[in-house]
């Protein structure tokens, strides 16, 4: 087991372990936590097993557009729409954010990262997001 539970939500029970040479991948059954792992874990391994070019996504720094008043006891990643204007990003929550909510997920290019400790996200503020779109693995971003 390369570990077992991730201080993250959606997602925590994420596991992931090696057994013969193969990667074995624990996602939850809950769909938003399923997603998470997903996008987070799993597809960054197949780009990489793939001998991609670039096997992670692009990480950059986006405008909030509404305010996120949830508590984040730990790091939490928020489905959300990502806008790119020229060299500005704005990004807002895609919906309906709870767990079972599989909506938002098909509506939704891009993850907030909120990180754990925090107490919500005023509109205006500067938030990390994760791009989760396939061509966000196969353009360098310059924000």
């Amino acid at each position: 087991v390369l570990f077992n539970k991730v201080a993250m939500r959606p997602g925590s029970v994420t596991t992931v372990a090696v057994a013969n040479e193969k990667y074995l991948f624990g996602l939850s059954g809950n769909p938003s936590a399923c997603y998470s792992g997903f996008e987070l874990f799993v597809k960054p391994a197949i780009y990489h097993m793939m001998h991609a070019q670039r096997y992670y996504p692009a990480v950059i720094r986006a405008t909030l557009m509404e305010d996120f008043k949830k508590a984040n006891p730990f790091t939490r990643f928020v489905r959300a729409n990502v806008v790119l204007t020229g060299r500005e990003a704005t990004v807002s929550p895609s919906g309906f954010n709870k767990s079972g909510a599989v909506v938002s997920i098909a509506h939704s290019n891009a993850m907030m990262v909120l990180p754990g400790g925090t107490r919500g996200f005023q509109k205006w503020h500067q938030v990390s997001v994760v791009l989760t779109s396939s061509e966000a693995y196969q353009q360098e971003l310059f924000l």
